[in-house]
């Protein structure tokens, strides 16, 4: 089982069990009542850079992007000003209104 892939609820009780034998106390999830003991717990395994580099990179990537994206969202500036939008709608040359056209 690895983590990140069930749910939180079930993956807190899973992984805070220490040596094969133990148990957690009843989860309740939205999949419903879970009891769950630990058999195994296989020890870590090394992998070779070379097989993990492209997950390295696409995580780095993806934490780059989402750090972007909060900045940009953090920086923006939106103003709602409904008496300029309703003059707007109000002006001579406004768009067509959308219901106009949609009747089927």
């Amino acid at each position: 089982m690895a983590r990140g892939r069930t749910d939180p609820a079930f993956e807190a009780a899973a992984f805070a069990l220490g040596a094969p034998g133990d148990r957690a106390p009843i989860v309740h999830t939205r999949f419903g009542y879970h009891l769950i003991e630990l058999v195994e717990k296989p020890g870590a395994v090394r992998l070779p850079f070379e097989r993990v580099a492209a997950r390295i990179r696409q995580h780095l990537a993806r934490e780059a992007l989402e750090r972007f994206r909060e900045g940009r969202r953090n920086a923006a500036r939106v103003e709602r000003n409904l008496a300029r939008f309703d003059a707007l709608m109000d002006a001579p040359g406004k768009p067509a209104s959308s219901s106009a056209g949609a009747s089927r």
